[in-house]
């Protein structure tokens, strides 16, 4: 039915562009993390070694009509494991798929991983309402996989702003209202406010370099080598204005920011970093005061929050929906290897080398059976 072809070079990534974002501008499930940018650019920062194992299908015809944008490791040198490219980064990953030809697709993928390829595990990441959530389960149950769980396992959060803020407003409770206009009132009052945000021509290394200190504030670490990954991917699509670094500011002093990408008419919130040592204010009611004046003033109807479920995102009547984890296996081998693997994983280095190379381990059958399988 469907010609499949696994591209594992950046150099065929980067051929295929045009034919890329044709496909996910007219598909059902599009955000900014299944465009060619987001995915080349993540992909080019990872290096040649990357495992790049995306999976293109197209009709007899030659026409696109799935590109499903995976990366694959290997869990003790012979289990392929498959996740979605940027998957430890992109909050929404997904696949691209021809609108209502998801169904077929879906099927004709399962069945070709698991009958047609080495793909031991499957390990994917899909956030509702993607259309494709509907299809994924029973695709990979009807082709033969096992071991198959789906966890719905936190959450996505999605602000519709309606027409106007201060109808938006009026959705929230009268706290929340009061809240955000007293802080806001209260840090004017107090100092020279200005919000900003990054635009073409604009210093956008410079706007990084504010991000990731004030991020670093809260999660230590050095700011200069935070995120390099998702720099290189900022670089990308703030040319093409489609990510942007907004900017809150006291007499001069940077004291909140957060990195966004932009489709549509919706702003996808991504890193977010505050400086309390201002005073006492809450900051990030204020911020997102003026972060949805602006979605508003610029035509944004909708601010999604990113997955999690930290509680102020509640305080803003989102709309709560799934972020879903779907994992199988080709059969029961590689589901004892990855678990056997995730309880060595979380073992200390040490203990790890002690096992590995003990005589016990090495003649046991588990050693025999890893040597078998990685000769095949």
């Amino acid at each position: 039915m469907y010609k499949a072809v696994i591209l594992t070079e950046l150099s065929e990534l980067s051929s295929m562009r045009s034919e890329w974002n044709r496909l996910w501008e007219n598909g059902e499930s599009r955000t900014p993390y299944q465009s060619w940018e987001w995915n080349f650019s993540w992909a080019k920062s990872l290096g040649k070694n990357a495992g790049l194992y995306i999976v293109a299908l197209r009709e007899p015809d030659g026409e696109l009509v799935c590109i499903a944008p995976f990366r694959a490791e290997r869990i003790f040198g012979f289990i392929r494991r498959v996740t979605f490219n940027s998957q430890t980064a992109s909050i929404y990953p997904d696949f691209i798929i021809k609108a209502g030809a998801e169904e077929p697709v879906l099927s004709f993928l399962a069945d070709f991983l698991l009958n047609s390829t080495s793909v031991n595990v499957l390990d994917l990441i899909i956030a509702e309402p993607s259309t494709n959530l509907r299809f994924l389960h029973s695709a990979i149950k009807a082709a033969g996989w096992q071991k198959i769980s789906a966890v719905d396992y936190t959450k996505r959060l999605l602000v519709d702003m309606g027409e106007s803020y201060e109808e938006y407003l009026g959705a929230l409770s009268s706290k929340m209202r009061q809240e955000i206009r007293a802080e806001a009132r209260k840090l004017e009052k107090q100092h020279k406010v200005e919000f900003c945000v990054t635009e073409a021509g604009s210093d956008l290394e410079s706007a990084m370099q504010t991000l990731f200190q004030l991020n670093a504030l809260k999660w230590v670490g050095a700011p200069e080598k935070k995120h390099p990954e998702r720099r290189e991917c900022y670089r990308v699509l703030h040319g093409l204005g489609a990510a942007r670094i907004f900017t809150l500011t006291c007499d001069d002093l940077p004291v909140g920011a957060l990195s966004a990408l932009l489709t549509d008419d919706t702003i996808f919130a991504e890193i977010a970093g505050f400086d309390f040592s201002i005073g006492k204010f809450d900051l990030g009611k204020v911020f997102y005061h003026y972060l949805y004046l602006w979605a508003q003033e610029n035509g944004f109807r909708r601010i999604d929050l990113s997955s999690g479920e930290e509680p102020y995102k509640f305080r803003y009547n989102p709309l709560i929906l799934g972020k879903w984890n779907f994992v199988a296996y080709s059969s029961p081998i590689p589901f004892v290897a990855t678990k056997l693997n995730a309880r060595l994983s979380r073992a200390p280095k040490q203990i790890r080398s002690v096992l590995i190379n003990s005589r016990l381990y090495r003649s046991s059958g588990v050693h025999s059976l890893y040597q078998w399988l990685k000769n095949r």
